[in-house]
Parts: C-alpha cells; structure tokens; sequence
C-alpha cells in the first residue's frame, strides 16, 4: 500500500476492512491472518532488497502451517521476477531460502525420527486429502479453485485487475503486486489442484488482499467516477450480505463446505452449542451416545482457546441410520446432502435452535414402532 497514490489508499483501506474472510478469519484466531502480514510483508523486503528480513519471513512461514510452503514458493516466483532471474541475483537471495527452509526442514527431519511419518500421518483425520487426484477430478478442482478465487465480494475486483493486467499491464504503478498475484495464483495452484483437498477461502487471502490492493488503484486511476461507484457499492454490498448468508447444502462437494470460514454467518453456532449441551445435561443423555460432525466432535478448548472441553463422537458415516443420538447444524463440512437425508428418515428431532442462516438440531433414532407409523 505505500507505492499506491493516496485516493487508493484509503480505498484499499475500505475494501480491506470490508472483506469477510478477513474477518471470519481474525474471529477464529487463524494462523492465516499473520500468513497473510507476512506475504505482504516479504513482497516489501524484496522490493527493498532487505534480504535479512526476508529470510526471517520465509523461516517463519513454514512453522506456521503447511500452507507457508506455497508462498515460501510464491515469493521466490516473485524475487526471481523483481531481479530478472540474474546471476548475480540468484547467488545472492539463493541462501536467504536455503537458510530460511533450515529449521522447519530440521523440523520435518526430528519428527520423522521421532513418529516415522513426514508431513502427514498414514491414518490423520486430513490423510486421504494429500492424496493425488485423477484427471476426472482435476477439472472440478480447478473449477472450484475458480470459485474460491471470486467468492465473498472478491468477483468484481477480480474482474478489474483481470482487464487491467491483459490490456495495461505495463501502466500498472503497483508492479510488485501484480506479479505477486500471479505468482500466487501459480503457487496455489501447483500445491493444491494435484490433490484431493478442498481449496477453502483461507487459503487464498494473500492473494485476495493482493487483488484488493490492485483493485484499488484500477477503481481510482482509469475508471470514471460513475463507473467507480457503481463498481465499489456493488462489491461492498456483496462482502457486507456475505455475514447474512451460509451455504445451501447441495450433493455437488464443491458446494457443500459451510463452515464460517469466509464470513460471520455462523457466529450464532457457538451459543446454540452451549444451549444443546445444557439440554443434553439435563435429560441425562451421556456424550458417548451423541455422534456427530466436524467441528462439532472436537472439544473447544483444543480449537477456539476456551474452557469449554465438551466433545462428542465423530460419526460413522456409513452407520448413520444406527446412531442413538447425531447433532447436525448446516455448517458442518462432513455431512452431505444423502446423510442428512438419511438421517432425517431414521431421526427425529429432539432440540431445535433456529435464526437465519444458522440453524441446529439434535436428533434421536426412531424406534422401530415409529418407523413403523
């Protein structure tokens, strides 16, 4: 933002403090907030040439999360490109990522020692989504990655610096930027579209802040004022109506993700949470009877820094029809559209909270006679 004139940044500014995921995400306490200040932050150290403090950006990535490693990719595209790939260049910014990938491959090394396992355990709840994908599934992946990159009130800036950067790429004053963006866009792609995992909108919010940043400076430099505001309402509107909105739960996978991972939508799961446990508590329902999803399973206290050590059991998706007791809110990841059709048949409702988007419901097995009726 410092290399924006200043009409664009407080533009920026606005967009920024609008963008949902931003917030859905600062709510959580995600590790992607600090990915996201630190990819920033590593772009200016390459621009001012500060090889120190990059190297201590790149080390710190890694440790973070698993996700680090794409823009610890993503920067080096950007670096490469800042200095045209010279000679010079390479030998020079060459050690500040070998050094960098030190202590996390040090890391990596201790813990296969220690557990005979590398990145991922063979049997973690996340396994099967580092396996490779097939060629019937790559295009949905890409269609999804599409998705992600427009979802929440990014889509019409998106469009602004796609225009910008096909036909005036040279006249862009962010330079750094725009090659930021497409050395994200690439690194994203290369650790995620070869594999089975979903691609969640955390994921891309270096990038969407980075589309943001152009974005503004395309709003405040060649459009005219008309079209400028047409263009800032609409995408204010739809970053702002994304906290009143959750995903319908659909049989296409790509769609069925409603975790808040994206906007503030379900920031009223957590006191219907409190209230289905109280209710539980009182009819003396034991938590080892009550099955069900993603987040629900996990105790709060290993997840959102509480005290609250409630945890239920993680349901077996192909016994769903046995199961003495199954909570199911519609945000959760794992529960597709034929289980809760399932589970409608074989449950009944025994504890209901509702309030737009959100809604929740314990549910209790039928009993043969009222199956029967």
């Amino acid at each position: 933002a410092l290399y924006l004139p200043d009409p664009a940044r407080a533009l920026m500014l606005l967009l920024v403090l609008c963008y949902p995921v931003l917030w859905a995400q600062a709510a959580g306490m995600s590790a992607d907030v600090l990915i996201t200040a630190l990819v920033l932050y590593g772009f200016r150290c390459i621009t001012e040439d500060r090889r120190a403090m990059l190297g201590v950006t790149l080390a710190l990535l890694p440790l973070l999360s698993l996700r680090g490693w794409i823009w610890v990719f993503g920067l080096g595209l950007v670096t490469l490109y800042h200095h045209r790939a010279s000679g010079r260049a390479l030998l020079r910014y060459a050690p500040v990522f070998l050094l960098a990938c030190l202590p996390v491959g040090l890391y990596f090394w201790l813990q296969f020692r220690a557990a005979g396992w590398f990145l991922m355990p063979p049997h973690g709840n996340w396994s099967e989504h580092r396996s490779l994908t097939d060629g019937r599934l790559l295009a949905g992946k890409s269609f999804e990655f599409a998705l992600r990159c427009i979802e929440f009130g990014v889509m019409i800036p998106a469009i602004l610096v796609a225009t910008r950067l096909r036909h005036h790429l040279k006249v862009l004053k962010v330079r750094t930027a725009a090659v930021g963006m497409i050395a994200a866009f690439i690194a994203i792609g290369v650790f995620t579209l070869p594999f089975r995992g979903p691609i969640l909108i955390r994921y891309l919010l270096p990038l969407h802040i980075l589309i943001l940043l152009l974005a503004s400076n395309v709003l405040t430099g060649s459009l005219s004022a008309r079209w400028r505001n047409i263009c800032l309402a609409a995408t204010i509107l739809m970053m702002l109506g994304s906290h009143f909105y959750a995903y319908p739960q659909m049989r296409r996978s790509v769609f069925e993700y409603s975790w808040g991972d994206g906007s503030l939508a379900h920031l009223g799961y957590f006191s219907y949470r409190a209230e289905a446990a109280a209710f539980l508590d009182e009819q003396g329902i034991p938590k080892d009877s009550v099955y069900t999803s993603f987040p629900e399973y996990k105790s709060f206290a290993l997840t959102d820094l509480t005290d609250d050590t409630i945890g239920y059991r993680n349901m077996d998706t192909q016994s769903i029809a046995t199961l003495p007791y199954v909570i199911y809110a519609n945000n959760m990841n794992m529960v597709t559209h034929d289980m809760l059709q399932t589970l409608e048949r074989t449950h009944t409702p025994l504890f209901e909270r509702k309030g737009y988007p959100l809604h929740y419901t314990v549910y209790r097995r039928r009993t043969a006679a009222e199956m029967q009726n």
